[in-house]
């Protein structure tokens, strides 16, 4: 299989390999949370997603400082995630004023009811599929899906920057020079 010849090239050159993607979508300062900071956004985890002393990150709703249109905050996303607007996706469910947003990079499908919930208007998610969005317009929460690779493609650049803070001189961080969106590359 593909995986399992990339897995048998980084046994052959003694490379270990540790993945912490999902970890990392979890902590402060996990792919959601450069997510809202790229966006400028103070966002706060969706409540009883705590486990034990640790608390879920990778859903966050923020409170925008002033009410924005569905084309505002687009651009936001555009610019803040250096996407063109033909790389988002958007579901238009109304044409209130959005004064509270879900956020999640990658796939955040599956807290869509819990978006609701907090009342928020517009959702950040990427792989977005239709029956969900069907479910958000009927919901009247609109949805603006980066994609996956959108909402995630600084992953390397960020958890390398935080690997370096945390190991200074000590630990050598390489960083892949590969980052491929599959849908335009």
């Amino acid at each position: 299989t593909p995986m399992g010849r990339k897995i048998q090239e980084l046994i052959q050159a003694d490379i270990s390999v540790y993945s912490a993607h999902m970890t990392y979508d979890k902590s402060n300062g996990g792919n959601t949370v450069q997510m809202a900071k790229r966006l400028g956004l103070n966002g706060f985890p969706l409540p009883g997603k705590a486990s034990g002393e640790d608390q879920d990150f990778s859903v966050l709703v923020a409170e925008l400082d002033l009410p924005s249109t569905l084309g505002q905050l687009t651009d936001l996303v555009c610019n803040g995630l250096s996407l063109d607007e033909k790389e988002i996706r958007i579901v238009a469910a109304n044409a209130e004023p959005i004064r509270k947003v879900g956020l999640c990079a990658g796939s955040g499908g599956d807290f869509l009811e819990q978006i609701i919930a907090q009342g928020c208007q517009a959702y950040i998610t990427g792989d977005v599929k239709y029956h969900l969005a069907i479910e958000a317009k009927e919901a009247g929460i609109s949805l603006l899906d980066p994609g996956h690779f959108g909402s995630e493609k600084f992953f390397s650049e960020d958890f390398g920057r935080q690997l370096s803070e945390l190991a200074g001189k000590s630990v050598a961080i390489y960083r892949s020079k590969f980052d491929i969106n599959p849908f335009t590359a």
